[in-house]
Parts: structure tokens; C-alpha cells; sequence
């Protein structure tokens, strides 16, 4: 198997993964690891020698055990990340499949952490997901943003590992998502939105809840983006949008309930008063972090909604060749083992991340504005959460 196979049936192989994990945290043998992760020695073997066969894991040297000198394994997460002369191997076909093994293998993970409430459980673990309207050069910036976080993360899981002995350890995922969904301003604006669902009609009964719906649902998305862009009327929405404009006036109610969207200025229109509308630009965002006072119910409703959200748009990138399209596109997905300090230490990386992300919204915007350079809708997403539980040995 050629090794970018390889690294890639890491990524969405979970007893892979487990194995990967371990190593990363201390060299250990192929029976230790089938006892920590709770499966068959001979499967741990098996994987193992796949993996040092492509060189992804290292032996360490030997140990004495009942007699029998056995073999230590270890392993340098660095090692599997996928460089983009590696994807080059791959046929677009095989490259597409490994994607969205490895999305599907994310989505379930995050569903199950959100359900069990970990992304609520403390403060400093993030969701953030965020729709953006970049022009060219904005869109390499934010690219740029999301590999130096993705440096960052690996520095500061070094320094955890050298302080986790006798420490209780933090089993953590850190995924950093950022694909382009539109690389046409014409057809961003034209193409026919997709119903969520009937329920997309109803905000939530929270203020976390009518957030994650009006970041979920394509319709408000679009409206939002384009309010965000430069203020406008219900009447140019929907010549712009391509939607009726019933349609149109009571989505900008739901969201002027919520306080996502404001009238900016009231002005005559053939003997009426035609509202114009704005959109603040960091209300175009959805970010879990600092939501510990929130209903847990509630945050967990809102983190699903958001994830699967998040999920489809992400395998709808995928398949239409958007993560290809551009080699800077990234999508990594980090497990890692850290203490208390290095989870602190990620989640100030990303909220640091998340606030140069607010910025170079601006400034594409500004320039959006003063010409007529195409527009690209992207996706970004930082996420960080508790894998398994809080007390992982």
C-alpha cells in the first residue's frame, strides 16, 4: 500500500487511530497497547507492522517480559500528516473515498461528544464554525491562519507529553476544516438554496439555539452573507438571492428576532417605508466556547445541529472536488494526548485563530466592496474536544 494509503487509512481506521494514539503519548509494546485500547493482541500486531512496514511507526528498542524479549513501538504524529506531493499519488477517485471515510469517522466522534455534552463540559473546549465571504487574498490568509494553528497544536503537544508523567492525561480531537464552497460571486448568488428542513422555520428557544439554526440553515446563511457584505432591502435580497420575496421577509424577521440581523436605515418607496437591513459582520459565525451557562440541553441540540451541518457541507466540498481545487485547502484531524495546561494552551491557539479570522473578514470585505473581484464563499471550522472522558491513563 503506498503511503499516503496508509496515512489516510490511519486517520479513518479507529483502532488505528487508538493504536497511533498511545504511541504518541509513550513507546509502549504491541500486548500493552491491546490492553490499554481493549482489543486483540494479534489485531495490534497486525496494524503494527503495517504501519512500520511504511515507516509511520518506529521501534524504540526491547523489553523483558515473562521471559520473552518483546519489541518497543513509537510513533511521531508529525509523521502522518499527508504533504500535498503525497495526495498527488492518490486518483481522484480513491482520494474522494479516503475523504469522506476520514469526515465520516470525525462526524462520529463529534456527535458522540456533543450528545455526551464534552464539548460543554469545560469552558476552554471549542466548536467554532464559521461561513465566511472571502475575496482571493483573503482566502490565502485565512489558509495560512489554519497551518499555523495546525504547527502550533503539535509544539504545544510536545511540551504536554513532556510533563504528563504520574498526570492525569486529557484524550483530546483537534480538527481543523477550511474549504472553498463557491469561487463564483454570479453563482453564489444565483444558485437554489437547500432546505434543511421544516424545522429550519423555528429558531430555537435559546439565544445559543437561534445562533447555531441561523448558522445551519443555507437560506439565512446566504441572507446573512450578502447583509453582511452591504446593507439591503427585502426587495434587492430577492432579486439578488433569486427567491420570493415572502420568502425573504420572513426569514429577515426570524433573524431580526434573534438580533442577527438590524434595520440600518428606513427610507420612502412609492408612498411606503422600505426597511434597509445590515448584518453585523461577527454575528456570521457560530462559536460554542464560553457557553458553560447555557442549558446543557440546549447546547447539545445546537452542537449537533452544527455538526451535522458542518458534515454535509464538508462531503459536498469533497465531491465536487473543492478540497482539490486548491492545494492550500486544509483538512486535518489531530488526535492527540494532553494535560490539563496543553487543552488550555489549544484553546487559546484557536480563539487567537478565530479572532485573525474576524479580521481578514473585514478586510476581504472592505475590498469586496471597492471592486469587483470574485468572491468565495469558505467554510472554516476549529474544533477541540474530549475524546473520550476526562481521566485517561
Amino acid at each position: 500500500m503506498r503511503l499516503a494509503q496508509q496515512k489516510l487509512s490511519i486517520q479513518a481506521d479507529p483502532l488505528r487511530l487508538a493504536i497511533v494514539d498511545h504511541l504518541s503519548c509513550r513507546p509502549a509494546t504491541a500486548g500493552a497497547v491491546a490492553e490499554v485500547i481493549g482489543d486483540s493482541r494479534e489485531k495490534v500486531q497486525y496494524r503494527l507492522r503495517q504501519m512500520r512496514k511504511a515507516g509511520l511507526v518506529d521501534v524504540a528498542g526491547t523489553v523483558r517480559r515473562s521471559r520473552v524479549r518483546e519489541t518497543l513501538y513509537r510513533v511521531d504524529p508529525e509523521k502522518l500528516m499527508l504533504s500535498d506531493s503525497e495526495l498527488v499519488e492518490l486518483s481522484p477517485v480513491r482520494l474522494e473515498e479516503a475523504h469522506v471515510r476520514v469526515l465520516r469517522v470525525l462526524y462520529e466522534e463529534s456527535i458522540r461528544a456533543a450528545r455526551a455534552g464534552i464539548f460543554s463540559r469545560r469552558p476552554d473546549h471549542r466548536l467554532v464554525r464559521l461561513p465566511v465571504t472571502l475575496d482571493e487574498r483573503g482566502w490565502s490568509a485565512a489558509v495560512d491562519v489554519q497551518n499555523e494553528v495546525l504547527s502550533e497544536m503539535f509544539a504545544i503537544r510536545k511540551g504536554a507529553l513532556g510533563r504528563l508523567d504520574g498526570r492525569e492525561a486529557i484524550a483530546s480531537q483537534v480538527t481543523i476544516l477550511c474549504f472553498p464552497r463557491c469561487d463564483d460571486a454570479e453563482e453564489l448568488s444565483g444558485a437554489t438554496p437547500r432546505r434543511r428542513s421544516t424545522a429550519a422555520k423555528d429558531l430555537g428557544s435559546s439565544r445559543l439555539e437561534q445562533e447555531a439554526l441561523a448558522a445551519t440553515d443555507p437560506t439565512r446563511m446566504r441572507i446573512i452573507t450578502r447583509l453582511t457584505l452591504a446593507p439591503a432591502s427585502a426587495a434587492e435580497l430577492s432579486d439578488r438571492l433569486g427567491m420570493p420575496l415572502s420568502r425573504v421577509r420572513y426569514e429577515i424577521g426570524r433573524l431580526a428576532e434573534a438580533g442577527l440581523v438590524r434595520v440600518d436605515l428606513e427610507r420612502p418607496r412609492r408612498g411606503t417605508v422600505e426597511r434597509v437591513y445590515f448584518a453585523e459582520s461577527r454575528r456570521e459565525t457560530y462559536d460554542h466556547g464560553g457557553r458553560i451557562r447555557e442549558e446543557l440541553a440546549a447546547r447539545k441540540r445546537a452542537d449537533v445541529d452544527v455538526i451535522n451541518a458542518l458534515f454535509r457541507e464538508a462531503v459536498e466540498a469533497t465531491r465536487a472536488g473543492l478540497f482539490e481545487t486548491r492545494a492550500e485547502s486544509v483538512i486535518a484531524r489531530v488526535p492527540m494526548t494532553l494535560d490539563e495546561q496543553g487543552a488550555t494552551e489549544i484553546a487559546r491557539v484557536i480563539s487567537g485563530a478565530l479572532d485573525r479570522l474576524f479580521a481578514l473578514r473585514e478586510e476581504s470585505h472592505l475590498r469586496l466592496r471597492a471592486a469587483s473581484t470574485l468572491a468565495i464563499q469558505a467554510t472554516l471550522s476549529l474544533m477541540l474536544f474530549e475524546a473520550t472522558g476526562p481521566n485517561v491513563t
